[in-house]
């Protein structure tokens, strides 16, 4: 294809990664918020679970539909359970996968 034409160049992300407050899902969630906020905005789909990370697996919260999730990370650090005052530290939209970053 000509990139120099009037055609318009589509491709599509497999994932979107935002780690700044200001960029928000169609929702109003975004990173800064508190996983309390997280609840208040999208209720009980709201779902705490672990993803395999690199060189451990990282404590999530997830919003599901269909094939698709976001992911809501506090800190890559994080040796428990999200608890409700933690803040976001970066969200993640892409199809759902049960591994989270780097992993080979």
């Amino acid at each position: 294809m000509d990139h120099d034409s009037d055609e318009a160049v589509v491709q599509r992300a497999s994932e979107v990664i935002v780690n700044k407050p200001g960029i928000g899902t169609a929702s109003g969630a975004q990173v800064g918020m508190t996983l309390a906020d997280i609840r208040a905005t999208y209720g009980s789909a709201v779902k705490l679970d672990t993803k395999q990370g690199v060189p451990d697996y990282l404590y999530t919260a997830t919003v599901r539909e269909g094939v698709h999730e976001l992911v809501f990370i506090s800190s890559h650090d994080l040796q428990r359970p999200l608890r409700d005052s933690d803040v976001i530290t970066e969200m993640v939209a892409r199809e759902y996968s049960s591994q989270l970053g780097g992993v080979c």
